[in-house]
């Protein structure tokens, strides 16, 4: 498709500071080793130079400062001069029930309980109102408030006459309609009757007061004598109810979690960046807070520690009814906004103040009376002499269209907001230029779906922030930095971050941490469109709506464009017209598109590959009028420089070797450099997004171990910064191949016998939340096997629910390695398990803790759901502790000496009302070596060879495993198990051997047969005398030296005097003990009558 795009350089529209326009959240409970961590990747996006903290909704219940005190009211009053980690709390009076984020607190309205108590803010000179939301239409008659000492003498019932959406305190017009209407009410227990009505919505409006502020013990509604309302003390269940405002009153729950990204943590952080100053936005809680706590934070933060903040928001969205605190009026806030200014300012004057309380640009005023959140708020600063007050007004928006050709379509709303804001910016403020804009949160959808982690979300955020910016918009603050994949409205997972967060471990642990594509998107914006120095927009124009155009008249002598390509089917070839501007003949053109950036949806474990920074090039013959094609579905920018200037260029980075889509194994060197015409300053080499070198100077090299990693694709990441802090990024894939050779050295369990007990003695479980409040469900309950299994009789199985009563249902099935203690694994490598299952899971090593908090840390790994059976192997440095556990790997590292059980649970993000099935088989610890042939270098495909079975005579015995695909050069162990009355006598086929186990190197396709013999009545009559106590001696007297075993012993094991297991043998034929030292020892032998015989073992010199 052709275009024209024409461009005039003289024309300019706004100047911008690309630290502001192009800034980031980060939130207190994203885990602060993580932000840590992965600092580098962080700061070299650009876009968290302007960062908001401490994060969205947790804002307005977030108590900075854990040093202060509650009064008797339930007001916290936080130290301004001392500091100790911060906290989340919970409302004490509040009417608006809170359950948007997955945990709440229920209304006291409809509580159930006289003892609790609505309270609305003091002093507030708006009516306030509180109304019941049914959730259908239901008749009702009658309605009976217990008032609190603090009540209405006027007030009215009304009810709803008009739908449901959008809710009715953010309608354009009043719909209201009285039932009763009361004009000098005395409190107590008010009983109303009226005639009856159908609606979903009733409210009670409350116009004067007995003092300065309203209390409601308790509303129910009713048919008659039919109670309508569920009035009962559960969030999720009681009637809907939402108010006006709140008392700031909270309450710290017992055991609460405590966000360990605390404040003094987070300006460490920004800190710590390196090629650049961090400027922080702090919002500041109104939900719970007060203005004393506001003023207590600024002076704490600017003239306790000197961190001179400049920026402070005052709360986060609470026009809405999620938000804590909320649904505030514009005018209520107003009112109370100008408390918090003037207590923060009265500490520091030199701050600036974002208000408006993130409302979206459209909200109306909550007041009927026909004007916009935004325009209301503003003019009730003016009524009252405070507009001096406003230093910047801020907004929040997210689309909420599923598809991405509808959220592209949206992102020129602000040519039609903005223009108005600025209108009301004028009307209402002494000196509107000097009052900025700004968009403090915003992504492509608010509920995430796989739009916000493919290639649409880079579209959609560079278009919708430069015309934003283009429109008169001052700052943006994209959200956010991590947060974590969880299922959206159209059953896609997706995540509003442009970060992965750590969730994706195991096979997918290559993928963790990685950047989404609003990650490169900003990347784009400040480092390739934008200079450091001044950045000015001017005229910009495209004849195709699709194809969206940006230009930058920068600072360093280079113009700028920024194309989008919204189209995801058509190439643009567009001629494109500069005025006011000659452009060298040469220039550098960076391109975003599939081939840089496509995502994968795999459920919970949905990842980018390719994931990578755009492509540079170079384009020749340049004009002030040329042709250029724009790829489908991309992101390109052009950057001109103007004729006869002399421009540094950015740093240009070789990666040297391994080479791109090499295979490579065992150890092997990672070398790259980096040049510019400048210097430079700082390189930084990454593996699989983990930061593993770095250097001040022009070369950087490592030495990778491959087998420590996984096969399979790998990514080699290599960040270059010059002398003036410009940034280049590149990237490249390499493909480990090493020749595994894996021993399943101990079965865990091959589930043959049927039993709830594994062959180290402990027992299988299933369990779920019912004794946590939850209602989820589990089957078979209690736990046993199912029928059938991989390959054999029985396995592992279980169906289950995940239930609605509690914020994280829970469900899961294990198996305990020692029922009464700890279990050492650590000289193995890894573990190797069948699998069958509908949903995506993840297996957890339990590990004890000291028992301060949660008692156990579980180190986790997650894998996806499979129809058929397959082998998992995973290594133990695959398994991490969930973002969410509050005991941290710096506290408890994981210690493989100390472990209790496995479990077997669906994988995190998974939501209420989600089923599934899963079947576990052949659970084996595993050792792994690595076989390196640098003559011969495995190929890029890797074989497996395929393992046949036969037992002769049928029937006659089991052997494990029985058959399946592995890969070459691996050695596996096979262990054959004789019936009842049979005795295993030796393998035949292609190996011929009378050893039990056998290790068998897979080379080639296995046919084996295990040949196995009926036992006379002799022979069944023969079998071990087993002895309670044995005397061992190992000083070579020959006299008690050796213990032997006949054929009816399945297994031996051998456990110290604190109970660990120090060595099983399988079908032992003698145990010599000469391996362990003298002193006590317990054993434990099991027949293959399932009977278990234990007893004592003295070893002496």
């Amino acid at each position: 498709i052709s275009a024209n795009i024409s461009v005039n350089a003289n024309n300019h529209i706004k100047n911008y500071d690309r630290i502001f326009a192009f800034g980031n959240n980060v939130a207190c409970w994203g885990g602060w080793q993580k932000y840590v961590q992965h600092r580098h990747t962080i700061e070299a996006s650009g876009s968290c130079y302007f960062v908001r903290y401490p994060g969205g909704s947790t804002s307005n219940q977030y108590h900075w400062n854990g040093n202060g005190y509650y009064d008797s009211l339930g007001i916290w009053h936080p130290s301004s001069t001392t500091f100790s980690t911060g906290f989340i709390c919970w409302p004490l009076n509040n009417g608006t029930r809170n359950d948007a984020y997955g945990d709440g607190e229920p209304s006291r309205i409809t509580d159930g309980d006289l003892n609790t108590k609505w309270i609305s803010y003091p002093n507030l000179e708006q009516p306030q109102w509180v109304y019941l939301n049914l959730g259908s239409q239901k008749t009702v008659n009658k309605i009976v408030i217990h008032w609190g000492e603090n009540y209405a003498t006027k007030y009215k019932v009304q009810y709803w006459s008009a739908g449901s959406w959008p809710w009715p305190y953010n309608a354009q017009n009043d719909n209201w309609v009285d039932l009763v209407v009361v004009e000098n009410s005395t409190g107590g227990v008010q009983t109303h009757t009226f005639q009856s009505v159908t609606r979903q919505i009733y409210r009670v409006l409350m116009t004067e007061s007995n003092s300065d502020r309203y209390e409601i013990k308790e509303i129910y509604l009713f048919n008659n004598d039919t109670q309508i309302t569920i009035n009962e003390n559960n969030y999720r269940t009681q009637t809907d109810c939402i108010t006006s405002s709140m008392y700031p009153s909270s309450y710290k729950r017992q055991n609460q979690w405590v966000p360990d990204f605390d404040f003094e943590r987070f300006m460490q952080w920004c800190n710590s960046f390196e090629h650049g100053k961090v400027y922080p936005i702090i919002t500041i809680n109104m939900g719970t807070g007060t203005p004393e706590e506001a003023a207590a934070w600024v002076y704490y933060a600017n003239k306790v520690k000197g961190y001179g903040i400049k920026y402070w928001e005052i709360n986060n969205e609470i026009s809405g009814y999620w938000e804590i605190g909320g649904p505030l009026s514009a005018k209520d806030y107003a009112q109370r906004a100008i408390e918090f200014i003037e207590a923060m300012k009265l500490v520091d004057p030199t701050i600036e103040v974002i208000v408006t309380g993130g409302c979206p640009p459209d909200e109306w005023s909550h007041l009927y009376d026909g004007k916009r959140y935004i325009e209301s708020f503003l003019e009730y600063f003016s009524s009252k002499g405070k507009s001096n007050l406003i230093d910047i007004v801020g907004m929040h928006w997210y689309p909420f269209w599923p598809k991405s050709d509808e959220t592209l379509s949206k992102t020129t709303l602000w040519d039609e907001w903005l223009p108005q804001i600025k209108n009301w910016i004028s009307q209402y403020t002494p000196q509107p230029e000097k009052v900025k804009i700004s968009l403090s949160e915003y992504s492509s959808c608010a509920n995430a779906t796989a739009n916000n982690c493919d290639l649409s979300e880079a579209l959609f955020t560079v278009d919708w922030v430069l015309c934003f910016i283009k429109n008169g918009g001052d700052m943006t603050n994209k959200w956010d930095v991590f947060n974590g994949l969880s299922v959206g409205p159209d059953g896609t997972y997706g995540d509003l971050a442009f970060m992965e967060n750590g969730q994706l471990t195991g096979e997918y642990s290559r993928y963790a941490y990685q950047p989404r594509s609003s990650y490169w998107a900003l990347y784009m914006l400040y480092h390739l469109f934008s200079s450091s120095s001044t950045n000015t927009l001017v005229e910009a124009n495209s004849n195709q709506s699709l194809l969206r155009v940006y230009a930058n008249k920068r600072g360093d002598k280079i113009l700028s464009l920024v194309v989008v390509n919204k189209d995801p089917n058509e190439d643009y070839t567009a001629t494109i017209n500069i005025s006011n501007f000659v452009p060298k003949l040469q220039c550098k053109v960076y391109t975003f598109s599939s081939n840089e950036y496509v995502w994968h949806m795999n459920g919970i474990n949905s990842y980018a590959d390719p994931s990578n920074p755009p492509t540079e090039s170079v384009l020749n013959n340049v004009s002030n009028s040329f042709t250029y094609t724009f790829p489908k579905y991309s992101i390109t920018v052009i950057n001109l420089v103007e004729q006869n200037a002399e421009v540094a260029s950015l740093p240009q980075i070789s990666i040297l070797s391994p080479q791109e889509n090499s295979n490579v194994f065992g150890e092997v060197e990672i070398k790259a450099n980096a040049t510019s015409d400048i210097g430079i300053k700082k390189i930084e080499l990454f593996f699989d997004n983990i930061l593993v070198s770095s250097t001040s100077s022009n070369n950087i090299s490592y030495i990778l171990n491959t087998t420590k990693y996984l096969n399979g694709r790998h990514f080699i990441r290599i960040i270059a910064y010059d002398s003036e802090n410009r940034v280049s990024i590149k990237q490249a894939v390499v493909n480990i191949q090493n020749q595994l050779t894996t021993a399943y050295s101990l079965l865990i369990d091959d589930c043959e016998d049927g039993d709830n007990q594994n062959n180290l003695g402990a027992h299988w479980f299933n369990f779920d939340d019912r004794g946590s409040g939850g209602n989820s469900t589990v089957s078979p309950y209690p736990f046993s096997m199912t029928q059938p299994g991989y390959n054999s009789s029985y396995c592992a199985y279980m169906s289950w629910k995940l239930g609605n009563a509690i914020q994280y249902p829970y469900v899961g099935l294990g198996t305990n390695l020692n029922d009464t203690g700890v279990y050492d694994i650590s000289q193995y490598d890894g573990i190797s398990f069948r699998f069958k299952g509908t949903q995506a899971y993840q297996l957890a090593l339990e590990m004890p803790t000291d028992g301060t908090q949660n008692g156990w840390a579980s180190y986790r790994v997650q894998f996806s759901s499979s129809s058929d059976w397959v082998e998992k192997i995973f290594l133990w440095k695959d398994f991490s502790l969930p973002n969410w556990s509050p005991n941290k790997e710096e506290n408890y590292p994981l210690n493989l000496t100390q472990i209790r059980s496995l479990k077997f649970q669906p994988a995190e993000g998974l939501t209420a009302g989600t089923e599934g099935e899963i079947w576990i088989d052949d659970i084996y610890l595993v050792k792994l070596s690595t076989t390196q042939t640098p003559q011969q270098p495995p190929s890029q495909t890797t074989t497996y060879f395929n393992l046949n079975v036969l037992i002769q005579p049928q029937s006659a015995g089991t052997v494990t495993p029985s058959s399946g695909s592995f890969i070459s050069g691996s050695t596996i162990t096979l262990v054959a198990e004789a019936a009842v009355n049979y005795k295993f006598v030796r393998w035949e086929g292609d190996v011929i051997s009378t050893e039990n186990p056998l290790s068998l190197l897979m080379d080639s396709d296995k046919n084996i047969i295990a040949v196995f013999e009926s036992v006379t009545s002799t022979e069944t009559q023969k079998g071990t005398q087993i002895k309670e106590k044995y005397l061992l001696s190992v000083n070579k007297d020959d006299m008690n030296d050796v213990l032997t075993f006949e054929d009816d012993v399945e297994y031996l094991e051998i456990y110290n005097t604190k109970g660990k297991l120090i060595k099983k043998l399988s079908f032992p034929k003698t145990f010599d003990g000469k391996n362990l030292s003298p002193g006590l020892y317990y054993y434990k032998i099991k027949l293959k009558t399932q009977e278990v015989r234990t007893g004592t073992i003295v070893i002496v010199k």
